[in-house]
């Protein structure tokens, strides 16, 4: 019986430190709005935000003042190099300051040849191979 309550205890004490953390459970919730076709928006539970594919003037897309409605934007994340997909992302980055996540050749192109400013676009955020990209203003 003692070693059940030492267990519960140690589970209580286990679970108290990771809510007072704030690193594993945050508060809120992850938001997800789409524009149409391939563009969406994530807001994360501590607010930071990312567009993917940020074409939001696409036809299909209701709100005609999204660009000029969007406020915050941290990232990004332009999957590939059709313009459908590319959308007004320098246009938004200029805006909002927001840093740009894609494949390398892209990411290169996308400031040679489109202007994405070239301090919103750090060898950091180019991908290449695989793995994984820190996104530390899109919070926890």
């Amino acid at each position: 019986m003692l070693r059940i309550i030492q267990g519960l205890a140690r589970a209580g004490l286990l679970a108290g430190l990771l809510l007072c953390s704030g690193t594993l459970l945050a508060e809120g919730t992850t938001k997800v709005h789409w524009y149409g076709h391939p563009a969406f928006r994530i807001e994360t539970p501590s607010g930071g935000v990312i567009l993917i594919d940020p074409w939001l003037t696409v036809p299909s897309n209701p709100d005609k003042n999204s660009i000029a409605e969007l406020g915050r934007v941290d990232y990004i994340l332009v999957t590939h190099g059709h313009q459908d997909h590319i959308g007004n992302a320098v246009e938004i980055a200029k805006k909002t300051g927001a840093v740009l996540i894609a494949p390398y050749g892209l990411h290169f192109n996308m400031k040679s040849v489109l202007g994405y400013p070239e301090a919103q676009a750090p060898f950091a955020t180019a991908g290449n191979i695989g793995g994984t990209i820190n996104l530390p203003k899109a919070g926890a």
